[in-house]
């Protein structure tokens, strides 16, 4: 009798260590994404890197129907969605594709192309992948203002 008591105690030690490592990955204290950790990969575009990152947003208009026999009950529907630009500045890339691109686009049928914005975390491991379709650059610009330090 009492082995089996010992027996039933080792038991339930053993489930309850085993519950509580089942318990510790999933308590486990999570951060924010830094802001700084970001990849954009453009299809047919090689590896370019981008240290500022502005614009990603969407806005679904509010339209208002009020039918003629409800007095003054008013119905909300979702209207048009727009987009905003995404702007990526602060640009660096080892050949010309990203204003072969640009370029590509002047007087010219538009040459849109998938993208994704990939936010990393702090190890470099992928988090958060926004993928969007039938991009193309608006706007080239090269900051005038170049530095060498010797």
């Amino acid at each position: 009798m009492r082995k089996i008591i010992v027996f039933l105690a080792v038991l339930s030690m053993l489930i309850l260590v085993s519950s509580t490592l089942a318990i510790a990955p999933s308590s486990k204290k999570k951060y924010p994404l830094p802001s700084s950790n970001f990849v954009v990969e453009i299809d047919g575009i090689g590896s370019s890197s981008f240290t500022h990152l502005e614009g990603v947003s969407s806005t679904t208009e509010v339209v208002e129907y009020r039918e003629g026999n409800e007095g003054n009950i008013v119905h909300l529907f979702p209207g048009l969605t727009r987009y905003g630009p995404i702007i990526l500045k602060r640009g660096l890339s080892e050949n010309s594709e990203l204003w072969d691109w640009y370029e590509s686009n002047i007087d010219k049928p538009v040459d849109t192309r998938s993208m994704s914005i990939i936010f990393l975390d702090r190890c470099w491991g992928e988090q958060v992948r926004y993928n969007f379709a039938e991009c193309w650059p608006s706007d080239y610009y090269i900051e005038p203002e170049f530095k060498t330090y010797h």
